[in-house]
């Protein structure tokens, strides 16, 4: 499926606005740093970054600084359960 250059045009501008990494915006929305990697690579397998993630950063632009400091972070599971078992208790 071929990736829409406006899509995803609009999403690097409203990343870079917002000053997001790709790990701290993958947090916010509780997806792997990998998939919005995804929604920023120039690659072969990239793809459309959704409709979701985009109005998410439209919403994410709106809020004062303390309100953006206070949303809560989801590190999905898969991860939490890599790190703990890297280290055991």
């Amino acid at each position: 499926m071929p990736v829409d250059a406006n899509n995803q045009r609009e999403f690097k501008l409203l990343m870079e606005r917002a000053g997001l990494q790709q790990v701290k915006l993958a947090r916010l929305l509780g997806v792997y740093d990998i998939t919005v990697n995804r929604w920023c690579s120039d690659r072969s397998d990239a793809v459309d970054p959704p409709f979701y993630a985009v109005n998410f950063l439209r919403m994410y632009l709106m809020l004062p600084e303390a309100a953006r400091a206070r949303l809560p972070e989801k590190v999905p599971e898969k991860i939490k359960n890599r790190a703990k078992a890297d280290n055991p208790v």
